[in-house]
């Protein structure tokens, strides 16, 4: 079993007790943070190469699987159409990709 940190690891570990030895993995969670590092928007490529420096951006990165609420952002992305500062920047894919491809 694996999980991203210790605290996780001691409920596991107390969840698991009965099971034996169950054999338990911390993968930490991190970042080099020499390299990712919060920046300007004005200073930030992404957002220059994109448009993105004026705006005001909802973001969405992962997923975008049977399983995840993909309606709740699509609808908030409609009902926000009228406000041409604010971007919806989905990144990631998955089963539903198609379907909220269709729609954006």
């Amino acid at each position: 079993m694996i999980t991203l940190g210790r605290h996780m690891a001691e409920t596991l570990r107390r969840h698991l007790a009965d099971w034996g030895d169950v054999p338990l993995y911390v993968i930490d969670n991190w970042a080099d943070t020499d390299f990712i590092r919060p920046l300007a928007k004005a200073d930030n490529p992404f957002a220059r190469r994109h448009g993105l420096v004026d705006k005001f951006v909802v973001s969405y990165s992962g997923a975008f699987g049977a399983t995840h609420d993909m309606e709740s952002i699509v609808a908030a992305a409609e009902a926000l159409l009228d406000l041409p500062d604010v971007h919806f920047l989905l990144i990631g894919g998955g089963t539903r990709q198609r379907e909220v491809s269709e729609v954006v």
